[in-house]
């Protein structure tokens, strides 16, 4: 099953032992494929780095996420847009999610 992951689950996975088990569990389960694009990616540097973050983790910690994330992912080129949303915060990830189902062969 191909999954889109919202930045604030990967944020909270990274401070936050009990949900790196739970993301865990979904990034090396066979069942899953995550789905990213530049603009999740982008998004997710973004907030990792605030300072707030930076305090809670490591440079070791965010880089064996990322390569974890980049070895368990499926990238896209996303092109559109979303214009209306539910949670205006969360338009980035939509095109993603839009694009995934339609790649099943």
């Amino acid at each position: 099953m191909r999954v889109v992951i919202d930045t604030n689950l990967y944020v909270s996975a990274l401070i936050n032992e009990n949900s790196r088990r739970r993301l865990n569990l979904v990034l090396e389960s066979p069942k899953f494929e995550i789905v990213t694009d530049a603009l999740l990616l982008k998004e997710l540097t973004l907030v990792i780095f605030r300072p707030k973050f930076c305090r809670l983790v490591s440079d070791v910690q965010i880089r064996n996420f990322f390569e974890l994330l980049h070895e368990r992912s499926i990238f896209f080129e996303t092109t559109s847009t979303v214009q209306h949303s539910p949670d205006p915060k969360t338009t980035f990830c939509l095109p993603c999610a839009r694009i995934a189902p339609q790649t099943f062969s």
